[in-house]
């Protein structure tokens, strides 16, 4: 089973940028955007230790939890949510997966098993 392809802590920022509408590239700071680079940096670390039965369910398993991670330690002023959730799907897209549409969860429903939900709904494995 191949490993599962992670996300660098800088494409994590340039998604947040991207939401924004900040000019790409640009440095996040504490200062200007509330950024927390060792919330971001542990987030992408705790992921690396999961797996599961196969690799289509560890690269899943690895896109939820690292969505609830960056939720849970919200490591910019706001957006934080719908950071994580681009970042879960652009960790199934570096990993091969296809996105199709599908509405993002709902605001205050955001469990693993929902969100589980929601990529198994707008992802195909490759």
């Amino acid at each position: 089973m191949p490993d599962a392809t992670s996300v660098t802590v800088a494409e994590i920022q340039e998604i947040y940028l991207q939401i924004k509408g900040s000019r790409p590239g640009q440095i996040p700071s504490r200062d200007v955007m509330g950024y927390n680079a060792a919330a971001v940096i542990s987030c992408v670390k705790a992921v690396e230790q999961i797996t599961a039965a196969n690799w289509e369910e560890t690269v899943k398993a690895r896109a939820v939890a690292l969505a609830f991670c960056l939720d849970h330690q919200s490591p910019f002023r706001d957006q934080n949510r719908l950071v994580a959730l681009h970042v879960a799907m652009y960790f199934l897209i570096k990993n091969g997966f296809k996105i199709g549409g599908g509405a993002l969860p709902r605001r205050g429903h955001f469990s693993q098993g929902n969100v589980l939900a929601w990529l198994n709904q707008i992802s195909e494995a490759p």
